[in-house]
């Protein structure tokens, strides 16, 4: 019995614990979004991006057509192995719902890139 109790705590923890890490992450100032996009470190930028992205703020877009050319990789805990170019390409997929043309990659892909600068151009 006690070992079933100590599995179904483990259990629960697995499926909550995520959930509680990304709040941590979640940013609803506007302000300090863009203070995430401005900075020079990878992992902020990765934040701003990551909250761009969830909360559809389309007047970052010039911020995260700044950061597109960064090929810097995350080994922050929330983004592992994941390039400010691809949270940058995943950020404008989210907000025009499209998907690029190449799949993406934590190179940077200027095919990706000028399919969505061309997508921005349009509207």
């Amino acid at each position: 019995m006690r070992k079933l109790k100590l599995i179904m705590l483990l259990w629960v923890n697995i499926l909550f614990y995520p959930s509680c890490e990304t709040n941590k992450i979640e940013i609803k100032d506007k302000s300090t979004i863009s203070k995430y996009l401005n900075s020079n470190d990878k992992d902020s930028i990765l934040i701003g991006l990551y909250n761009v992205r969830k909360q559809k703020y389309n007047e970052f877009l010039p911020l995260v057509f700044k950061n597109i050319y960064d090929s810097r990789v995350s080994h922050n805990k929330y983004f592992y192995g994941k390039s400010v170019h691809s949270g940058c390409v995943r950020a404008l997929q989210e907000l025009s719902n499209t998907n690029p043309p190449n799949k993406i990659a934590y190179k940077v892909d200027t095919t990706n890139i000028e399919f969505y600068k061309n997508f921005y151009k349009k509207l």
